[in-house]
């Protein structure tokens, strides 16, 4: 499979509303994407070991605790928002760790934690394709190709 088959199989799939309760995520690798309500891609990811889309989708995207305190990872005027209303615990400030919940509070002005996973669980879909029977580097090379196909908002460039 190629990118743009990946892309074209990412849109024709039926949309799965995020809900943590009731939102089943295979364990395997692959590609994935959020949707917007006008079924317009706004992040594309991947994901591989032993968690797989769950991991990532679930215990990362959707886990209003996966946050970090790194000072090296934050970004001066990007990340200036978040920094502002962080997540004071055990005396450090955290801020959202996932690439996609970082961009929306970049973007949109969302406090780290409940907001960025709540505009998510509001506003975005997802589907995925499985693909187990390729290397994390062949994987890493699809998931820069679909990103370079669809150009999501909320991507990181030059990734």
């Amino acid at each position: 499979m190629n990118g743009k088959e990946i892309l074209i199989n990412l849109k024709a799939s039926s949309k799965i509303k995020p809900n943590l309760e009731k939102c089943s995520v295979p364990r395997e690798q692959g590609i994935y994407a959020f949707f917007d309500k006008n079924n317009e891609i706004m992040y594309v990811g991947c994901a591989w070991g032993e968690q797989g889309l769950y991991g990532r989708i679930i215990k990362k995207h959707l886990n209003e605790n996966y946050l970090e305190y790194r000072e090296e990872k934050h970004i001066k005027g990007k990340d200036d928002f978040q920094l502002k209303n962080t997540i004071n615990k055990n005396g450090k400030n955290y801020i959202d760790k996932s690439a996609l919940r970082k961009n929306l509070g970049r973007i949109l002005s969302l406090k780290p934690g409940y907001e960025t996973v709540s505009y998510i669980l509001t506003n975005f879909e997802f589907a995925y394709t499985i693909l187990n029977k390729i290397t994390k580097d062949e994987l890493l090379n699809l998931e820069k190709e679909v990103i370079s196909l669809s150009s999501p908002i909320y991507n990181i460039q030059g990734r």
